[in-house]
């Protein structure tokens, strides 16, 4: 602990020093002090929960989501603020944060801690302490090694900007520190629950396939339209949900070719859409020849932005021909956005337990953001003007 105490001690002054001040009216040793007792507070937390976390953590059949509920749950009855790091569980003590964020607002005084839930059953740990209308954060983390918990500092802020969405979702931006001109991002917690049926399903359908890489989910088509999407794309992700891992092709390599034999580029896709084999070939580079689209991994020059948006069903309906229409949400907290877009999408369950995508629909609003985040894969001009030399 006294080594602790002076490595933060040496964190504190040098952020004092110049790079990111925080209360003016806070000094050195309080700061000190004030991180020590959190990291106190966190090993002796998780030390209370370690029953917890060794029993599901153990398990075969191992479940992190079920170990994230079980902690966020045993927290809620210690009356503390928690939510898993994803946003998938149901927020606990939720009523704090509102309060929080109407003091802020009113320049009320107050102060708030809330715990963000790993898949491995850590935490996040978030320290908001607001005055005269400004907040101030002290971020740590709390991680297992083997069956010892451990805290550490991470970092401490003033809060640039702050919202609480329509949707239920609070949202903090760090400042800008002096010297860095790179993007902090923001924090987001989903504060309001959501029905759990509607969890459920946008774990089942919507989630797997997602928002990176693929256009699925951000463009307009139908069984009689899938001219908007991009079949290689969707040949990747469809290949790992269909067999349980990544299609069996080279990436390191940039520029390379490669020769997918009808059958297996066609069963791929065809496990999750209703699309005939002809509109197949129309939509991607094949030769009737040797019976075999052309494939090439995305390459250098068709890299995503790290970051992407995640679903969140909203509702559903069930219609009379077997299949659901779910209403979902694109949320994208490093932008600070509950609601980037909505859009239906209409699924058909199969008795074997799989899925076939029948539609997707972007659902008009004057507040519908972009998605930045989708790189399209080069055009066959670009591919050859790149790496047709080689």
């Amino acid at each position: 602990m006294k080594v602790r105490l002076m490595i933060i001690i040496g964190v504190i002054s040098f952020l004092l020093g110049g790079c990111n001040k925080i209360q003016k009216n806070s000094n050195q040793v309080q700061l000190v002090q004030r991180t020590e007792e959190i990291l106190v507070e966190s090993e002796d937390l998780a030390d209370d929960y370690f029953h917890i976390y060794k029993e599901r953590w153990n398990q075969s059949n191992r479940n992190s989501l079920k170990l994230q509920q079980d902690i966020i749950e045993y927290l809620g009855r210690k009356n503390y603020i928690a939510v898993d790091i994803n946003n998938q569980i149901d927020m606990v003590n939720g009523e704090l944060v509102k309060k929080f964020c109407k003091n802020v607002q009113n320049e009320v005084n107050d102060s708030i801690t809330i715990f963000s839930i790993m898949e491995s059953g850590g935490f996040v740990r978030y320290d908001l302490n607001s005055q005269n209308g400004e907040i101030y954060a002290i971020c740590s983390n709390m991680t297992w090694d083997q069956d010892a918990p451990e805290a550490e500092y991470i970092n401490e802020f003033q809060v640039q900007s702050w919202k609480y969405t329509k949707n239920g979702y609070f949202f903090i931006e760090e400042y800008d520190r002096q010297g860095y001109d790179g993007y902090h991002g923001k924090i987001g917690f989903r504060v309001e629950p959501l029905d759990e049926a509607c969890r459920e399903l946008n774990r089942k359908y919507v989630m797997p396939v997602g928002y990176a890489g693929n256009k699925l989910f951000i463009t307009n088509w139908n069984q009689s339209d899938y001219s908007q999407l991009d079949f290689y794309d969707l040949y990747e992700i469809m290949y790992l949900l269909k067999y349980e891992k990544y299609v069996p092709y080279n990436y390191s390599q940039e520029g390379v070719e490669y020769y997918i034999p009808k059958q297996d580029f066609e069963e791929v896709i065809q496990t999750f859409l209703t699309v005939e084999s002809e509109v197949l070939e129309s939509n991607a580079i094949y030769n009737a020849e040797t019976k075999t689209y052309l494939y090439r991994p995305r390459g250098l020059y068709e890299v995503e932005y790290p970051e992407y948006p995640y679903s969140e069903v909203v509702g559903f309906t069930e219609n009379s021909d077997g299949t659901i229409t779910l209403t979902v949400n694109v949320v994208f907290p490093y932008n600070g956005d509950s609601q980037v877009y909505s859009h239906e999408v209409v699924v058909r369950p199969l008795d074997n337990g799989g899925v076939q995508y029948v539609s997707n629909r972007i659902i008009p609003s004057e507040d519908n953001q972009e998605e930045t985040w989708y790189t399209p894969r080069l055009t066959e001009e670009e591919w050859k003007e790149i790496y047709g030399g080689k």
